[in-house]
């Protein structure tokens, strides 16, 4: 193997599986919530309920990989896996004390459970690849739905479940579509 081709070859945490969905189980898996959390973030814009399905499935991909704590420590010893588990830390001390009943505190928190659930995605995109697989599908989702967005504009095409005429608005609603 020549110097050139050797350096060309990924090994060690970087490297990508010889197949797309992995040789081994876990790395089934692991791809499996990868391209699941890919899905989720392309579905936020458009449906809740498809958001919580994917992120529902996500979740148990990455549970029966078998390397859920390990994924798990790689998000949190990044500076943004760090910032949220000391936010939820700090949204926990909330607990503790308060006027209202424990039930209703701790339901507050876990209202926070959606930003706990980055911590799994931080931990997933280790590998260059699949962090590059994320924001093709993300810009390409975006782009789609830009072109679909200025069609219906275009035609006055206004979705039914809007009380006013909102012509062009084609995903949840007119914020989440600026924001995409």
């Amino acid at each position: 193997m020549s110097q050139s081709t050797a350096g060309a070859m990924a090994v060690g945490p970087d490297a990508a599986n010889s197949s797309f969905f992995g040789d081994t189980w876990g790395d089934r898996c692991l791809n499996v919530a990868r391209c699941l959390a890919i899905a989720t973030a392309v579905s936020v814009p458009v449906s809740t309920a498809l958001t919580s399905l994917t992120v529902h499935l996500m979740v148990i991909a990455w549970l029966i990989s078998g390397r859920a704590i390990e994924t798990f420590m790689r998000a949190v010893r990044q500076p943004a896996g760090m910032a949220l588990c000391i936010f939820l830390l700090v949204a926990a001390t909330g607990l503790l004390y308060g006027p209202a009943e424990f039930s209703e505190r701790w339901g507050g928190y876990l209202g926070w459970r959606r930003i706990a659930y980055a911590l799994i995605p931080l931990g997933l995109f280790g590998l260059i690849v699949w962090k590059r697989r994320f924001v093709v599908a993300f810009i390409i989702a975006s782009a789609a739905w830009v072109v679909v967005s200025y069609l219906a504009w275009i035609s006055g095409f206004s979705l039914a479940k809007y009380a006013g005429a909102m012509p062009g608005v084609v995903l949840q609603n007119h914020a989440v579509q600026g924001v995409t």
